[in-house]
């Protein structure tokens, strides 16, 4: 799906524009003049329909941060930018520092109750079934979640569990 923007001028004076990519907004801006022949500089950038609306929410876009904007959507993957929208919106981070960070983040799509029963099989493998019944996963789920071991968010309509949030 494209996604457009709209390129509001601060100039009273000036006409606005839409724009799909980086390269149609750098043409239109350097084209860009008001109704007395002088160039127009400074634009607000609105975001209109297409994909990426909660990463433009959360990375703040502006006209000098279009282009990583454009960059982010055609080379991170969907859990990618999941990763960066909660680098961003949940731990702080500058956008420059999330994009460094994005591969370091574990990321699944199970539920967070679904993930701790794994991780609980995994880190008890042999405890016996009679003994087995008598966990409480949701409790321990509760429990990592509590400890910032697990964070749930949603993102594009995607549920997705952080499985390593302490680190960040």
């Amino acid at each position: 799906m494209t996604t457009i923007l709209f390129a509001q001028p601060y100039s009273i004076d000036a006409e606005g524009f839409y724009f799909t990519d980086s390269a149609v907004f750098d043409d239109q801006v350097s084209e860009a003049v008001d109704r007395f022949g002088c160039p127009v500089e400074e634009f607000e950038i609105q975001f209109i329909d297409g994909e990426g609306d909660a990463l433009f929410d959360v990375l703040q876009v502006t006209q000098a941060t279009v282009h990583t904007f454009f960059e982010t959507l055609d080379t991170l993957t969907d859990e990618q930018q999941a990763v960066l929208y909660f680098l961003v919106s949940d731990r702080g981070m500058t956008v420059a520092a999330a994009l460094a960070q994005v591969d370091d983040v574990q990321l699944t799509t199970q539920t967070a109750e679904s993930y701790a029963e794994d991780m609980f099989d995994d880190l008890y493998p042999d405890l016996p079934t009679q003994a087995r019944i008598y966990i409480d996963i949701s409790a321990w789920q509760r429990d990592l979640e509590l400890n910032g071991e697990l964070i749930e968010i949603r993102f594009d309509s995607t549920d997705y569990v952080v499985t390593n949030a302490n680190d960040f």
